[in-house]
Protein backbone atom coordinates (compact mmCIF):
# COMPACT_ATOMS: atom_id res chain seq x y z
CA UNK A 1 0.00 0.00 0.00
CA UNK A 2 1.45 3.50 -0.81
CA UNK A 3 1.19 6.70 0.99
CA UNK A 4 1.86 10.23 -0.64
CA UNK A 5 3.24 12.71 1.59
CA UNK A 6 3.05 16.14 0.88
CA UNK A 7 4.55 19.54 3.06
CA UNK A 8 6.37 22.62 1.27
CA UNK A 9 8.71 22.16 4.55
CA UNK A 10 11.36 19.63 3.91
CA UNK A 11 12.34 19.48 7.71
CA UNK A 12 8.30 18.51 8.22
CA UNK A 13 8.82 15.87 5.81
CA UNK A 14 12.18 14.79 7.20
CA UNK A 15 10.71 14.37 10.56
CA UNK A 16 7.50 12.14 9.39
CA UNK A 17 9.97 10.26 7.72
CA UNK A 18 12.27 9.31 10.71
CA UNK A 19 9.16 9.56 12.98
CA UNK A 20 6.62 7.48 12.00
CA UNK A 21 7.13 3.75 11.27
CA UNK A 22 5.59 3.68 7.84
CA UNK A 23 6.17 0.11 7.42
CA UNK A 24 5.08 -1.48 10.84
CA UNK A 25 1.86 0.15 9.83
CA UNK A 26 1.65 -1.71 6.60
CA UNK A 27 2.96 1.03 4.37
CA UNK A 28 5.52 -0.65 1.90
CA UNK A 29 5.71 2.84 0.05
CA UNK A 30 6.29 6.38 0.52
CA UNK A 31 6.13 8.80 -1.99
CA UNK A 32 7.18 12.85 -0.79
CA UNK A 33 6.36 16.14 -2.21
CA UNK A 34 6.83 19.67 -1.81
CA UNK A 35 4.12 21.30 -3.18
CA UNK A 36 0.79 20.66 -4.89
CA UNK A 37 2.00 20.61 -8.16
CA UNK A 38 4.39 17.68 -7.87
CA UNK A 39 1.97 15.69 -5.62
CA UNK A 40 -0.04 15.69 -8.25
CA UNK A 41 2.47 14.47 -11.05
CA UNK A 42 3.15 11.42 -8.47
CA UNK A 43 -0.82 10.62 -8.28
CA UNK A 44 -0.75 10.79 -12.03
CA UNK A 45 2.28 8.03 -12.19
CA UNK A 46 1.21 5.49 -9.59
CA UNK A 47 -1.62 4.25 -7.63
CA UNK A 48 -1.72 6.00 -4.10
CA UNK A 49 -3.61 4.68 -1.08
CA UNK A 50 -3.11 7.55 1.50
CA UNK A 51 -2.87 11.52 1.20
CA UNK A 52 -1.36 13.12 3.96
CA UNK A 53 -0.61 16.79 3.20
CA UNK A 54 -0.16 20.38 4.51
CA UNK A 55 -2.68 22.72 3.77
CA UNK A 56 -0.89 26.06 3.83
CA UNK A 57 1.50 25.67 1.02
CA UNK A 58 2.70 28.64 -1.70
CA UNK A 59 0.28 28.51 -4.79
CA UNK A 60 -2.33 25.56 -4.92
CA UNK A 61 -3.15 25.02 -1.51
CA UNK A 62 -3.92 21.72 0.22
CA UNK A 63 -6.87 21.86 0.24
CA UNK A 64 -7.47 22.65 -3.76
CA UNK A 65 -5.00 19.51 -4.38
CA UNK A 66 -7.42 17.06 -1.87
CA UNK A 67 -10.64 18.34 -4.06
CA UNK A 68 -8.78 17.73 -7.42
CA UNK A 69 -7.26 14.49 -6.05
CA UNK A 70 -10.79 13.18 -4.93
CA UNK A 71 -12.69 14.15 -8.04
CA UNK A 72 -9.69 11.74 -10.03
CA UNK A 73 -9.37 9.11 -7.73
CA UNK A 74 -12.41 8.39 -5.79
CA UNK A 75 -11.07 5.83 -3.70
CA UNK A 76 -8.10 7.50 -2.28
CA UNK A 77 -8.32 8.43 1.62
CA UNK A 78 -6.83 11.90 2.56
CA UNK A 79 -5.42 13.47 5.71
CA UNK A 80 -4.89 17.22 6.11
CA UNK A 81 -2.26 18.68 8.53
CA UNK A 82 -2.94 22.05 9.44
CA UNK A 83 -0.99 24.90 11.89
CA UNK A 84 -4.16 26.63 12.99
CA UNK A 85 -6.89 25.26 14.27
CA UNK A 86 -9.73 26.74 12.05
CA UNK A 87 -13.01 25.63 12.51
CA UNK A 88 -13.70 26.52 8.58
CA UNK A 89 -10.93 24.41 7.52
CA UNK A 90 -12.29 21.32 9.65
CA UNK A 91 -15.79 22.08 8.26
CA UNK A 92 -14.18 21.93 4.42
CA UNK A 93 -12.28 19.09 5.16
CA UNK A 94 -15.46 16.95 5.91
CA UNK A 95 -17.10 18.48 3.07
CA UNK A 96 -14.61 17.11 0.66
CA UNK A 97 -14.66 13.95 2.30
CA UNK A 98 -11.13 13.79 4.40
CA UNK A 99 -10.72 10.67 6.17
CA UNK A 100 -9.39 12.72 9.27
CA UNK A 101 -7.99 16.54 9.91
CA UNK A 102 -4.30 17.23 11.90
CA UNK A 103 -3.55 19.78 13.87
CA UNK A 104 0.42 21.16 14.20
CA UNK A 105 1.90 20.08 15.97
CA UNK A 106 0.74 16.72 16.03
CA UNK A 107 2.68 14.03 18.13
CA UNK A 108 3.96 11.33 15.39
CA UNK A 109 2.27 8.74 17.75
CA UNK A 110 -0.85 10.22 16.65
CA UNK A 111 -0.13 11.32 12.71
CA UNK A 112 0.48 7.48 13.42
CA UNK A 113 -2.69 6.05 14.89
CA UNK A 114 -4.46 8.07 11.97
CA UNK A 115 -2.46 6.43 8.97
CA UNK A 116 -3.03 2.94 10.73
CA UNK A 117 -7.08 3.63 10.70
CA UNK A 118 -7.27 4.80 7.19
CA UNK A 119 -4.61 1.54 6.31
CA UNK A 120 -7.12 -0.61 7.79
CA UNK A 121 -10.10 1.20 5.79
CA UNK A 122 -8.83 0.68 2.50
CA UNK A 123 -7.86 -3.01 3.48
CA UNK A 124 -11.81 -3.43 4.70
CA UNK A 125 -12.78 -1.03 1.34
CA UNK A 126 -10.59 -3.66 -0.75
CA UNK A 127 -11.91 -7.15 1.04
CA UNK A 128 -15.47 -5.53 0.84
CA UNK A 129 -15.19 -4.86 -3.31
CA UNK A 130 -13.45 -8.21 -3.63
CA UNK A 131 -16.53 -9.83 -2.17
CA UNK A 132 -19.36 -8.14 -4.33
CA UNK A 133 -16.78 -9.17 -7.28
CA UNK A 134 -16.93 -12.48 -5.87
CA UNK A 135 -21.05 -12.92 -5.36
CA UNK A 136 -21.48 -11.22 -8.80
CA UNK A 137 -19.09 -14.30 -10.07
CA UNK A 138 -20.98 -17.02 -8.18
CA UNK A 139 -24.25 -15.60 -8.65
CA UNK A 140 -23.25 -16.35 -12.71
CA UNK A 141 -20.82 -18.80 -12.53
CA UNK A 142 -21.89 -23.29 -12.52
CA UNK A 143 -22.52 -23.68 -8.80
CA UNK A 144 -19.98 -24.22 -7.33
CA UNK A 145 -17.00 -22.65 -8.07
CA UNK A 146 -14.61 -22.07 -11.50
CA UNK A 147 -11.34 -24.03 -12.22
CA UNK A 148 -8.87 -20.45 -12.35
CA UNK A 149 -10.03 -20.10 -8.65
CA UNK A 150 -9.30 -23.30 -7.01
CA UNK A 151 -5.93 -23.47 -8.87
CA UNK A 152 -4.89 -20.47 -6.75
CA UNK A 153 -4.64 -22.86 -3.82
CA UNK A 154 -1.91 -24.68 -5.55
CA UNK A 155 0.02 -21.14 -6.03
CA UNK A 156 3.38 -20.71 -3.66
CA UNK A 157 2.09 -17.10 -3.87
CA UNK A 158 0.40 -16.99 -0.04
CA UNK A 159 -2.28 -14.02 -1.39
CA UNK A 160 -3.41 -16.19 -4.16
CA UNK A 161 -4.14 -19.19 -1.21
CA UNK A 162 -5.89 -16.83 0.42
CA UNK A 163 -7.99 -15.52 -2.70
CA UNK A 164 -8.85 -18.83 -3.68
CA UNK A 165 -10.27 -19.54 -0.09
CA UNK A 166 -11.76 -16.56 -0.20
CA UNK A 167 -13.47 -17.33 -2.57
CA UNK A 168 -14.71 -21.07 -1.58
CA UNK A 169 -16.25 -19.43 1.87
CA UNK A 170 -17.91 -16.58 -0.79
CA UNK A 171 -19.00 -20.03 -2.37
CA UNK A 172 -19.96 -21.31 0.92
CA UNK A 173 -17.32 -23.78 1.58
CA UNK A 174 -16.06 -24.16 5.15
CA UNK A 175 -11.73 -24.09 4.61
CA UNK A 176 -9.04 -22.54 6.68
CA UNK A 177 -5.35 -23.55 5.34
CA UNK A 178 -4.98 -26.45 8.04
CA UNK A 179 -8.34 -28.33 6.81
CA UNK A 180 -7.84 -31.78 6.40
CA UNK A 181 -7.82 -32.92 2.07
CA UNK A 182 -7.17 -36.20 0.13
CA UNK A 183 -5.24 -35.16 -3.16
CA UNK A 184 -6.02 -37.06 -6.37
CA UNK A 185 -5.66 -36.26 -10.39
CA UNK A 186 -8.34 -37.70 -12.86
CA UNK A 187 -6.66 -38.47 -16.46
CA UNK A 188 -9.19 -38.73 -19.32
CA UNK A 189 -6.63 -40.20 -22.25
CA UNK A 190 -9.52 -39.85 -24.27
CA UNK A 191 -9.76 -35.66 -23.32
CA UNK A 192 -6.30 -35.50 -22.74
CA UNK A 193 -5.46 -36.25 -26.63
CA UNK A 194 -8.23 -33.87 -27.59
CA UNK A 195 -9.70 -37.07 -29.94
CA UNK A 196 -13.57 -36.03 -31.58
CA UNK A 197 -16.29 -36.09 -29.60
CA UNK A 198 -14.72 -35.53 -26.39
CA UNK A 199 -16.51 -33.92 -23.77
CA UNK A 200 -15.58 -29.85 -22.33
CA UNK A 201 -13.92 -29.23 -19.72
CA UNK A 202 -16.60 -27.62 -17.92
CA UNK A 203 -18.74 -31.33 -18.68
CA UNK A 204 -16.08 -33.51 -17.51
CA UNK A 205 -15.56 -31.14 -14.03
CA UNK A 206 -19.26 -31.93 -13.10
CA UNK A 207 -18.61 -35.70 -14.02
CA UNK A 208 -15.88 -35.91 -11.40
CA UNK A 209 -17.98 -33.65 -9.21
CA UNK A 210 -21.43 -35.82 -9.05
CA UNK A 211 -19.10 -38.98 -9.17
CA UNK A 212 -17.54 -38.16 -5.96
CA UNK A 213 -20.74 -36.70 -4.57
CA UNK A 214 -22.27 -40.13 -4.86
CA UNK A 215 -19.36 -42.22 -3.72
CA UNK A 216 -19.64 -44.04 -0.05
CA UNK A 217 -18.45 -40.96 2.52
CA UNK A 218 -19.34 -38.34 0.28
CA UNK A 219 -16.32 -36.52 0.37
CA UNK A 220 -16.52 -32.29 -1.04
CA UNK A 221 -14.75 -32.03 -4.23
CA UNK A 222 -12.93 -28.68 -5.40
CA UNK A 223 -11.61 -29.61 -8.85
CA UNK A 224 -9.33 -27.77 -11.30
CA UNK A 225 -7.62 -28.50 -14.79
CA UNK A 226 -3.99 -27.95 -14.62
CA UNK A 227 -2.67 -26.86 -17.80
CA UNK A 228 -1.14 -30.55 -18.77
CA UNK A 229 -5.40 -31.14 -19.31
CA UNK A 230 -5.70 -33.47 -16.33
CA UNK A 231 -7.96 -32.77 -13.50
CA UNK A 232 -6.66 -32.31 -10.45
CA UNK A 233 -8.99 -32.88 -7.31
CA UNK A 234 -8.86 -31.68 -3.59
CA UNK A 235 -11.45 -33.83 -1.48
CA UNK A 236 -12.40 -32.40 1.87
CA UNK A 237 -15.41 -33.06 4.34
CA UNK A 238 -18.40 -30.71 4.51
CA UNK A 239 -17.61 -29.38 7.75
CA UNK A 240 -13.76 -28.36 7.06
CA UNK A 241 -12.43 -29.64 9.99
CA UNK A 242 -12.81 -33.05 9.66
CA UNK A 243 -10.63 -35.57 7.81
CA UNK A 244 -12.74 -36.56 4.53
CA UNK A 245 -14.19 -39.93 4.50
CA UNK A 246 -12.22 -41.60 1.40
CA UNK A 247 -11.56 -45.38 1.07
CA UNK A 248 -10.51 -47.67 -1.35
CA UNK A 249 -14.66 -48.26 -1.94
CA UNK A 250 -14.84 -44.36 -2.32
CA UNK A 251 -12.18 -44.24 -5.22
CA UNK A 252 -13.56 -47.23 -6.84
CA UNK A 253 -17.00 -46.09 -6.88
CA UNK A 254 -16.23 -42.66 -8.20
CA UNK A 255 -14.18 -44.35 -10.75
CA UNK A 256 -16.91 -46.70 -11.99
CA UNK A 257 -19.53 -43.83 -11.88
CA UNK A 258 -16.87 -41.31 -13.58
CA UNK A 259 -16.55 -44.10 -16.30
CA UNK A 260 -20.39 -44.88 -16.64
CA UNK A 261 -20.49 -41.19 -17.78
CA UNK A 262 -17.69 -40.54 -19.89
CA UNK A 263 -17.94 -43.70 -21.69
CA UNK A 264 -14.71 -44.93 -21.31
CA UNK A 265 -12.59 -45.49 -18.06
CA UNK A 266 -9.92 -42.89 -16.99
CA UNK A 267 -6.96 -43.14 -14.45
CA UNK A 268 -7.19 -42.01 -10.77
CA UNK A 269 -4.15 -41.59 -9.04
CA UNK A 270 -4.54 -40.83 -5.36
CA UNK A 271 -1.78 -38.79 -2.85
CA UNK A 272 -1.99 -39.12 0.66
CA UNK A 273 -3.53 -37.46 3.35
CA UNK A 274 -2.53 -33.51 3.92
CA UNK A 275 -4.21 -30.19 4.38
CA UNK A 276 -4.58 -27.51 2.24
CA UNK A 277 -1.64 -25.67 2.86
CA UNK A 278 0.15 -28.87 2.03
CA UNK A 279 -1.33 -29.71 -1.06
CA UNK A 280 0.89 -28.17 -3.35
CA UNK A 281 3.84 -30.09 -1.98
CA UNK A 282 1.79 -33.59 -2.89
CA UNK A 283 1.38 -32.80 -6.35
CA UNK A 284 5.10 -33.42 -7.85
CA UNK A 285 5.05 -37.21 -6.46
CA UNK A 286 1.70 -37.67 -8.01
CA UNK A 287 3.02 -36.27 -11.63
CA UNK A 288 5.65 -38.58 -11.35
CA UNK A 289 3.66 -41.48 -11.29
CA UNK A 290 1.27 -39.96 -13.50
CA UNK A 291 4.52 -39.63 -15.99
CA UNK A 292 5.56 -42.88 -15.06
CA UNK A 293 2.30 -44.77 -16.37
CA UNK A 294 3.77 -45.04 -19.96
CA UNK A 295 1.50 -48.03 -20.65
CA UNK A 296 -1.50 -45.86 -19.52
CA UNK A 297 -3.25 -48.27 -17.77
CA UNK A 298 -6.51 -47.24 -16.61
CA UNK A 299 -8.36 -47.76 -13.05
CA UNK A 300 -7.30 -46.30 -9.65
CA UNK A 301 -3.69 -46.13 -8.94
CA UNK A 302 -2.48 -45.50 -4.74
CA UNK A 303 0.46 -43.02 -5.76
CA UNK A 304 2.33 -42.00 -2.33
CA UNK A 305 5.50 -39.16 -2.10
CA UNK A 306 7.81 -42.43 -2.10
CA UNK A 307 9.81 -42.66 -5.06
CA UNK A 308 8.54 -44.30 -7.79
CA UNK A 309 10.31 -47.83 -8.47
CA UNK A 310 12.90 -48.00 -11.32
CA UNK A 311 11.62 -49.81 -14.37
CA UNK A 312 12.86 -52.16 -16.32
CA UNK A 313 16.07 -52.08 -19.03
CA UNK A 314 15.21 -50.46 -22.77
CA UNK A 315 16.96 -53.48 -24.07
CA UNK A 316 21.08 -54.94 -24.35
CA UNK A 317 23.52 -53.77 -26.70
CA UNK A 318 22.55 -56.62 -28.88
CA UNK A 319 19.56 -56.36 -29.80
CA UNK A 320 20.63 -52.13 -31.24
CA UNK A 321 23.36 -53.67 -32.63
CA UNK A 322 21.17 -55.86 -35.11
CA UNK A 323 18.06 -52.93 -35.55
CA UNK A 324 21.11 -51.19 -36.45
CA UNK A 325 21.99 -53.75 -39.20
CA UNK A 326 18.28 -53.87 -40.20
CA UNK A 327 18.51 -49.98 -41.09
CA UNK A 328 21.46 -50.29 -43.20
CA UNK A 329 19.81 -52.84 -44.89
CA UNK A 330 17.08 -50.86 -45.30
CA UNK A 331 14.52 -53.33 -43.91
CA UNK A 332 12.33 -51.40 -42.55
CA UNK A 333 9.08 -53.27 -42.56
CA UNK A 334 11.18 -55.97 -40.35
CA UNK A 335 12.38 -53.35 -37.42
CA UNK A 336 9.26 -51.84 -37.24
CA UNK A 337 7.85 -55.65 -36.07
CA UNK A 338 10.67 -55.76 -33.98
CA UNK A 339 10.24 -52.60 -32.13
CA UNK A 340 6.49 -53.21 -32.01
CA UNK A 341 7.09 -56.86 -30.20
CA UNK A 342 9.48 -55.46 -28.17
CA UNK A 343 7.09 -52.53 -26.71
CA UNK A 344 4.60 -55.73 -26.30
CA UNK A 345 6.95 -57.81 -24.29
CA UNK A 346 7.73 -54.93 -21.95
CA UNK A 347 3.94 -54.55 -21.33
CA UNK A 348 3.90 -57.76 -19.49
CA UNK A 349 7.43 -56.64 -17.41
CA UNK A 350 8.07 -52.91 -15.41
CA UNK A 351 8.14 -50.71 -18.11
CA UNK A 352 8.28 -46.56 -17.18
CA UNK A 353 9.03 -43.48 -18.21
CA UNK A 354 13.19 -44.05 -17.67
CA UNK A 355 13.22 -46.62 -20.00
CA UNK A 356 10.61 -45.73 -22.54
CA UNK A 357 12.89 -42.38 -23.23
CA UNK A 358 15.77 -44.04 -23.22
CA UNK A 359 14.79 -46.43 -25.78
CA UNK A 360 13.25 -43.27 -27.90
CA UNK A 361 16.63 -41.86 -27.04
CA UNK A 362 18.35 -45.17 -28.60
CA UNK A 363 16.49 -45.82 -31.75
CA UNK A 364 15.97 -41.44 -32.47
CA UNK A 365 19.89 -41.52 -32.81
CA UNK A 366 19.80 -45.13 -34.71
CA UNK A 367 17.01 -43.94 -37.12
CA UNK A 368 18.01 -40.51 -38.02
CA UNK A 369 22.13 -41.62 -38.41
CA UNK A 370 20.65 -44.36 -41.06
CA UNK A 371 18.52 -41.26 -42.82
CA UNK A 372 21.42 -38.77 -42.47
CA UNK A 373 23.65 -41.35 -44.28
CA UNK A 374 21.04 -41.81 -46.80
CA UNK A 375 21.72 -38.00 -47.40
CA UNK A 376 17.69 -37.53 -46.70
CA UNK A 377 16.51 -34.14 -44.89
CA UNK A 378 14.64 -35.14 -41.91
CA UNK A 379 13.16 -32.25 -41.38
CA UNK A 380 11.03 -32.71 -44.82
CA UNK A 381 9.77 -35.95 -43.66
CA UNK A 382 7.41 -34.37 -40.89
CA UNK A 383 4.02 -33.11 -41.59
CA UNK A 384 1.37 -30.37 -40.48
CA UNK A 385 -0.34 -33.91 -39.01
CA UNK A 386 2.57 -35.18 -37.78
CA UNK A 387 5.37 -32.65 -36.84
CA UNK A 388 9.06 -33.18 -35.67
CA UNK A 389 7.99 -31.84 -31.78
CA UNK A 390 5.49 -34.53 -31.81
CA UNK A 391 7.65 -37.11 -32.58
CA UNK A 392 10.46 -35.44 -29.83
CA UNK A 393 7.84 -35.66 -27.51
CA UNK A 394 6.83 -39.40 -28.02
CA UNK A 395 8.94 -40.69 -25.09
CA UNK A 396 5.90 -40.39 -22.87
CA UNK A 397 3.81 -43.65 -23.74
CA UNK A 398 4.23 -46.44 -25.37
CA UNK A 399 1.27 -45.53 -27.84
CA UNK A 400 3.21 -42.14 -28.78
CA UNK A 401 6.24 -44.16 -29.56
CA UNK A 402 4.73 -46.72 -31.13
CA UNK A 403 3.16 -43.99 -33.65
CA UNK A 404 6.57 -42.18 -33.84
CA UNK A 405 8.83 -44.85 -34.88
CA UNK A 406 6.20 -46.34 -37.80
CA UNK A 407 6.06 -42.61 -38.73
CA UNK A 408 9.87 -42.09 -39.56
CA UNK A 409 10.26 -46.33 -40.84
CA UNK A 410 7.40 -45.48 -43.12
CA UNK A 411 8.56 -41.98 -44.39
CA UNK A 412 12.24 -44.00 -44.67
CA UNK A 413 10.69 -46.48 -46.77
CA UNK A 414 8.99 -43.82 -48.66
CA UNK A 415 12.04 -41.63 -49.35
CA UNK A 416 14.18 -44.85 -49.95
CA UNK A 417 12.84 -45.22 -53.47
CA UNK A 418 12.19 -41.59 -54.59
CA UNK A 419 15.69 -41.06 -55.82
CA UNK A 420 15.90 -39.54 -58.97
CA UNK A 421 19.76 -41.17 -59.40
CA UNK A 422 18.20 -44.64 -58.63
CA UNK A 423 17.53 -47.09 -61.72
CA UNK A 424 14.60 -48.63 -62.38
CA UNK A 425 15.89 -51.76 -60.65
CA UNK A 426 16.90 -50.18 -57.71
CA UNK A 427 13.99 -48.94 -57.26
CA UNK A 428 12.12 -52.15 -58.28
CA UNK A 429 14.05 -53.92 -55.15
CA UNK A 430 13.52 -51.00 -52.38
CA UNK A 431 9.81 -51.60 -53.14
CA UNK A 432 10.02 -55.29 -52.87
CA UNK A 433 12.22 -55.12 -49.52
CA UNK A 434 9.44 -52.98 -48.31
CA UNK A 435 7.06 -55.07 -49.19
CA UNK A 436 7.60 -58.53 -47.99
CA UNK A 437 4.88 -58.96 -45.86
CA UNK A 438 2.24 -59.18 -48.62
CA UNK A 439 1.49 -61.18 -51.41
CA UNK A 440 3.90 -60.08 -54.36
CA UNK A 441 3.90 -60.75 -58.00
CA UNK A 442 5.97 -59.41 -61.25
CA UNK A 443 3.25 -57.48 -62.25
CA UNK A 444 3.03 -55.05 -59.00
CA UNK A 445 6.68 -54.30 -58.91
CA UNK A 446 6.56 -53.53 -62.67
CA UNK A 447 3.47 -50.84 -62.19
CA UNK A 448 5.80 -49.25 -59.54
CA UNK A 449 8.41 -48.23 -61.85
CA UNK A 450 6.05 -47.52 -64.62
CA UNK A 451 7.09 -50.32 -66.91
CA UNK A 452 5.40 -53.19 -69.02
CA UNK A 453 6.02 -56.69 -67.04
CA UNK A 454 7.66 -58.34 -70.33
CA UNK A 455 10.29 -55.16 -70.55
CA UNK A 456 11.06 -55.29 -66.81
CA UNK A 457 11.65 -58.82 -66.59
CA UNK A 458 14.13 -58.71 -69.19
CA UNK A 459 15.81 -55.45 -67.89
CA UNK A 460 15.95 -56.64 -64.49
CA UNK A 461 17.57 -60.16 -65.46
CA UNK A 462 19.99 -58.15 -67.78
CA UNK A 463 21.12 -55.86 -64.62
CA UNK A 464 21.06 -58.45 -61.97
CA UNK A 465 21.54 -62.03 -63.77
CA UNK A 466 19.00 -63.32 -61.89
CA UNK A 467 15.42 -63.94 -62.60
CA UNK A 468 13.05 -61.63 -60.87
CA UNK A 469 10.27 -64.10 -59.28
CA UNK A 470 13.51 -65.91 -57.96
CA UNK A 471 14.66 -62.53 -56.56
CA UNK A 472 11.43 -61.87 -54.42
CA UNK A 473 11.03 -65.48 -53.24
CA UNK A 474 14.85 -65.16 -51.85
CA UNK A 475 14.39 -61.93 -50.31
CA UNK A 476 11.43 -63.64 -48.71
CA UNK A 477 13.49 -66.26 -47.65
CA UNK A 478 16.11 -64.06 -46.28
CA UNK A 479 13.95 -61.85 -44.13
CA UNK A 480 11.58 -65.34 -43.01
CA UNK A 481 15.53 -66.78 -41.84
CA UNK A 482 16.24 -63.21 -39.77
CA UNK A 483 12.83 -63.68 -38.02
CA UNK A 484 13.48 -67.89 -37.54
CA UNK A 485 16.93 -66.71 -35.82
CA UNK A 486 16.12 -63.41 -33.78
CA UNK A 487 12.49 -63.98 -32.67
CA UNK A 488 10.62 -66.17 -31.13
CA UNK A 489 7.30 -65.75 -33.61
CA UNK A 490 5.61 -68.95 -34.30
CA UNK A 491 6.42 -70.54 -37.69
CA UNK A 492 3.19 -70.26 -38.80
CA UNK A 493 3.51 -66.38 -38.52
CA UNK A 494 6.62 -66.26 -40.07
CA UNK A 495 5.02 -67.36 -43.08
CA UNK A 496 2.11 -65.10 -42.56
CA UNK A 497 4.91 -62.34 -42.41
CA UNK A 498 6.37 -63.19 -45.54
CA UNK A 499 3.02 -62.83 -47.30
CA UNK A 500 2.32 -66.57 -47.66
CA UNK A 501 -1.17 -67.51 -46.57
CA UNK A 502 -0.42 -71.45 -47.18
CA UNK A 503 1.81 -72.45 -44.71
CA UNK A 504 2.77 -75.67 -46.41
CA UNK A 505 3.41 -73.59 -49.74
CA UNK A 506 5.85 -71.92 -47.38
CA UNK A 507 7.51 -74.90 -45.92
CA UNK A 508 8.31 -75.74 -49.47
CA UNK A 509 9.48 -73.20 -51.16
CA UNK A 510 11.69 -72.48 -47.75
CA UNK A 511 13.39 -76.21 -47.60
CA UNK A 512 13.78 -75.83 -51.62
CA UNK A 513 15.92 -73.30 -50.99
CA UNK A 514 17.39 -74.18 -47.34
CA UNK A 515 17.57 -77.46 -47.41
CA UNK A 516 15.62 -77.81 -44.33
CA UNK A 517 11.94 -77.05 -43.11
CA UNK A 518 11.59 -73.50 -41.29
CA UNK A 519 11.53 -75.69 -37.59
CA UNK A 520 14.28 -77.84 -38.70
CA UNK A 521 15.98 -74.78 -39.65
CA UNK A 522 15.59 -72.47 -36.33
CA UNK A 523 16.15 -75.55 -34.36
CA UNK A 524 19.86 -76.04 -36.03
CA UNK A 525 20.04 -72.42 -35.55
CA UNK A 526 19.81 -72.62 -32.25
CA UNK A 527 22.15 -75.75 -31.31
CA UNK A 528 24.77 -73.57 -33.59
CA UNK A 529 24.37 -70.59 -31.06
CA UNK A 530 24.98 -72.52 -28.16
Amino acid sequence: MTVLLVDDQRSIIEGLLSGVPFDEIGFDTVLTANDAGEAWAQLAEQPVDVLLTDIEMPGESGMELVKKARDRFPDLLCILLTSHADFAFAKESVRLGCFDYLVQPAPYQDIAACLRRAFDQQVRSAQQKYMQSLGRIVQTSEPGMTSHMVMKLYSADPRDVAEGMQYLIACGYVVERDTPVRLCVAVDYAYLKRLPERLSEDAVIKIIRESFALAPGHPVPLITRNPYRQFVVMLCHADGAQPPACTAETFASALEEMTRRLGREPTLYVGPDTTLLGARGVLPALHRHIDNNVLEKTGVIMADERAVASDASAGGADMFLRWQSLLENEKYEILGREVQAYLDRSQRDKLGLHSLSDLHQRLTQLIFEHLHSRQIDIMRLFTQDYTYAMYMDSFKTVHALREGVNFLLEAAAGQRHVSLEQSDVDRAKAYIYAHLNQPMYVTDVAAHVNLSSEYFTKLFKKETGQNIKDFITQAKINAARDLLEHSDIPVSLVALEMGYDNFSHFTQIFKKACGLTPSEYRKEWKERKL
